[in-house]
């Protein structure tokens, strides 16, 4: 799994993963993406275009994410989701707790 900076300005945080969300990729990306996200302290977006599988995990990481931008106010969204994770998503309650989006310019308008 790989983590990766696309977009760090005052209003906005974007990153890009891929690979596998699986118990293996969240291992190995778990404490930085959450150390981005918790002080990021403004919206985040998440590039999921390149992620290929999402477990039970790789969710509990994403909620624990936005419940830690929830408590300053900001939110998540996740855009361009592949469709198996997407369903995933859905399935997982995400939909309801984060933006979904499969157009950049339409995520950000939506977090602002």
């Amino acid at each position: 799994m790989n983590l990766r900076i696309v977009e760090d300005t005052d209003d906005l945080l974007l990153l890009e993963l891929a690979g596998s969300l699986d118990l293996e990729g969240v291992r190995e990306i778990e404490t930085a993406f959450l150390a981005h996200v918790t002080f990021a302290k403004r919206p985040v977006i998440l590039d999921f275009s390149q992620v290929t599988f999402l477990a039970s995990f790789g969710m509990r990481m994403l909620f624990e994410a936005i419940k830690a931008l929830g408590r300053q106010g900001k939110r998540l969204a996740i855009l361009k989701p592949q469709p198996m994770v997407a369903q995933v998503l859905e399935l997982g309650g995400g939909s309801s707790a984060a933006v979904f989006s499969f157009d950049g310019a339409d995520a950000r308008s939506k977090l602002h």
